[in-house]
Formats: C-alpha cells, structure tokens, sequence
C-alpha cells in the first residue's frame, strides 16, 4: 500500500491509500482524460467507486446519477460530499501515477478538497486558518496555470477573506447558510410552470398559517 500525499507538506492529512499500482480495482489502468477533464471513462469510475463505498450513517452519499441532465443540479451539501468525498478516492487513484500534467491537477484539486475541509470545520485554530489561506491561494493560482481559459468567479475572491471571517467569527458552521442553500434547491426542484407569482404564494402560506 502507498500513501499520496500533497507536495510542500501544506495538508499532509489529506492523503487516500492505494494498491501497490497506485489504483483501486476499477478495471481500469491510468485513464488519460482530453476534454472535458472529468470525461465519461472518469465519471464511470466515480460512480463505480461510490456503488463500493461505505460512508459513515451521519453522510449522505452524493446522488449515482450526478452530473447527468436527468439528475439536474445538486444540492450544496451534495457538492460537498461529492468533492470532498468520492472525488478524491477515485482521482487520486487515476490520477496519481500518470503523466506531469495529471499530477499537477490532482495536487490542485487536493488544495481545493482540503480547504474545504478545512473551512467546513467546528473546531477551528490559527494553524488550521493559516493552511486554509495557503491551500486555497495555492488552488486559485494552480486554476489559473493548468486551465488558462477558466475565468476568476466572485466566489473565488471571496474565498481568499474567509481567514479573516475564521479569526474574527470562529467556525463557519455558526454564521454559514447552509439552511437558505436548502430552500434555494427545495424551490428549483418545484415546477412553476412559469407563473412565479402563483409559487410565491404556495411557498409562503404553509410558514404564515
């Protein structure tokens, strides 16, 4: 068994243990993606990979059907669980032993996984806070090298403040809004049959009565 690991020893507790080939048992060697960079082989893998996987009962699997127009869009937790989760499992395994390139974005994505963890904590400390600072600086510029054409979102900036949110305000999980993030993706999976009007009205009167 071997340990991948990120370089620089900023989040060394991020690591996935793999078999001596460095890949879970897909049935697959190293897949070398084109475009997009999640392609169809890597998609197949990740949903093989979480048909295998046993999660703790307090997580919620992200759905097996994500990323399909049958699906639609995911939910913020699903997200979450699905980057931080079952992503790193299967792309640490695919993407560990391959080429430079692959490498490079398997890193980046690990610097992304771990300041989300991070950032996703209860418990919080000035360490912790400074890593956070260090990983996500280290993705954005890392997005910016390996995907030229990927374009500087607001969130992006304003991921680069949360350090400071940390120490004035302690953990997110007390002031985040994961509870309007809910009802955002309760209300689009409502048909509105476009008559906004009539939904608005539907919505409101179960919480006046």
């Amino acid at each position: 068994m071997k340990a991948v690991q990120l370089q620089d020893g900023v989040a060394n507790h991020c690591f996935i243990q793999c078999n001596p080939n460095g890949h879970l048992d897909h049935g697959l060697t190293e897949v070398e993606i084109s475009a997009p960079v999640l392609g169809a082989d890597v998609l197949g893998s990740v949903k093989r990979d979480m048909d295998r996987m046993t999660l703790p009962s307090w997580v919620d699997p992200a759905p097996r059907n994500w990323g399909t127009t049958e699906r639609g869009k995911l939910s913020a937790d699903q997200w979450r669980v699905l980057y931080t989760t079952h992503l790193p499992v299967t792309l640490i395994a695919l993407w560990s032993g391959g080429t430079q390139r692959r490498v490079e974005m398997l890193h980046n994505f690990m610097y992304l996984v771990t300041a989300v963890r991070i950032a996703g904590s209860r418990v919080i400390n000035d360490e912790y806070i400074n890593m956070y600072e260090v990983c996500i600086t280290k993705y954005l510029e890392g997005l910016k090298e390996l995907y030229p054409d990927a374009s500087i979102k607001p969130n992006h900036h304003l991921a680069l403040h949360l350090g400071d949110f940390m120490r004035k305000f302690g953990p997110v999980h007390a002031y985040r809004t994961f509870a309007f993030e809910r009802l955002n993706y309760l209300m689009q999976q409502m048909p509105t049959n476009k008559k906004h009007g009539e939904i608005l009205t539907a919505l409101t009167t179960p919480y006046l009565r």
